[in-house]
């Protein structure tokens, strides 16, 4: 851990120290921005398990955004390092280069096509060097307007690479369309349709990475099924409506399809600091209905507040029918997930001479309640962060 911290610690202090002189403009050719987000997280079951480990969580994040003039390029770079109050093995570091590119297609500018991507990398431990990862995204879109509905279709592709485990590495597709639609009534109707498609470049497997995991006898990943190819069909309606000039709700359905009887599953021991190699997309089908509530408050402050519910049925993962049953006796793993978010901002008012251009205090409160018929997936928690940011 002492080397991990050297060896990544001089990176950061570089970012904060020098970049700003080497980036910062000496006219007003170009547009350079900073941005510092800083947060610490109370978590009462931090990886998700079904015997609770509590533990603060630190975020510190640096954002640098550079923009050349009179151009509709835009270049950004992100360093995220999150530190654990009680499980310091588990510290790690995440870095993002990402640009952007915008061309309208009409001169007023309601038609555009836009096109981007990014580089981003996780470094752990080397305890944890299986979460390594290197990443590779690209994006293209297209935004139109016929008359009172706007319509965006695109592509996007990306390619995760496990340095040391090339097994999970896999290339993910997607191909959207979305049209938005507002009415007199104050009413908007967004309605959206992604197929997305999910390809592994190793064979079926089990990874074996701790004897001390979850199912004692079964390591961190699993691989499994006669389909290395997963495909997918994701359906979103939502229905948005402004109640007042500082009150807003909307109430949106997505439906998660598979269009593979059965297919393989990327599902970890437990959670750190990735959604995706805990519970992969692609291994379940879902039925979800999201609601929130958005209030405008005075002094700048701001509520947004809601539920979630979601129903998932996996496609090939079995359930563990207690914590003895090694082998996975039960039927396909079914989950019912409840969970329950509220959000406080307060932006602070920024004088034209300060060289801070914005600030804002947040705090998050998350509830989360996971039922399943596979004993090592019913969890719950509580989660409650406090965060400063500012852009300079």
């Amino acid at each position: 851990m002492k080397t991990f911290i050297k060896r990544k610690w001089p990176v950061i202090r570089l970012l904060f120290f020098l970049l700003p002189g080497i980036l910062q403009p000496k006219t007003h050719e170009a547009q350079v921005n900073f941005a510092v987000d800083i947060s610490e997280t109370y978590d009462d079951n931090i990886f998700l398990s079904v015997t609770p480990q509590r533990d603060f969580l630190s975020d510190a994040s640096l954002g640098i955004y550079f923009q050349p003039k009179d151009s509709a390029l835009n270049f950004q770079f992100h360093s995220n390092y999150f530190a654990y109050a009680t499980n310091s093995e588990r510290n790690l570091l995440m870095n993002k280069i990402h640009f952007s590119y915008y061309i309208p297609l009409d001169t007023a500018k309601t038609n555009s096509w836009n096109v981007g991507g990014n580089w981003s990398d996780r470094i752990n431990s080397d305890i944890y060097n299986y979460y390594n990862y290197n990443q590779l995204y690209g994006y293209t879109s297209f935004f139109f307007k016929l008359n009172e509905t706007r319509l965006k279709t695109g592509y996007n592709i990306r390619y995760r690479d496990f340095a040391n485990y090339p097994d999970i590495s896999n290339l993910q597709q997607y191909l959207y369309i979305q049209a938005h639609r507002s009415f007199p009534s104050r009413t908007t109707l967004i309605l959206e349709a992604n197929l997305g498609m999910k390809t592994f470049q190793g064979e079926d497997s089990v990874i074996q990475v701790d004897s001390s995991g979850k199912y004692h006898n079964q390591g961190l990943i699993t691989i499994e099924g006669e389909n290395i190819n997963l495909v997918h069909l994701l359906l979103m309606g939502r229905v948005a409506q402004s109640l007042h000039d500082r009150v807003g709700l909307y109430v949106q359905y997505n439906q998660q399809i598979s269009l593979i009887e059965k297919g393989s599953y990327l599902n970890g021991s437990e959670f750190y600091q990735d959604e995706e190699l805990f519970d992969d997309p692609f291994s379940y089908e879902n039925s979800e209905i999201i609601s929130r509530l958005s209030i405008m408050l005075p002094n700048s402050f701001s509520i947004e507040t809601g539920p979630t519910l979601s129903y998932k049925n996996y496609l090939t993962e079995k359930a563990y029918l207690s914590a003895s049953d090694t082998l996975a006796l039960g039927s396909e793993r079914q989950d019912t997930k409840f969970s329950y978010s509220f959000n406080l901002d307060k932006k602070f008012n920024i004088k034209k001479t300060s060289r801070m251009k914005s600030c804002k205090l947040y705090a998050r409160y998350s509830f989360v309640s996971n039922t399943s018929n596979s004993y090592w997936y019913n969890y719950k928690y509580n989660a409650l962060t406090i965060g400063l940011s500012a852009t300079f």
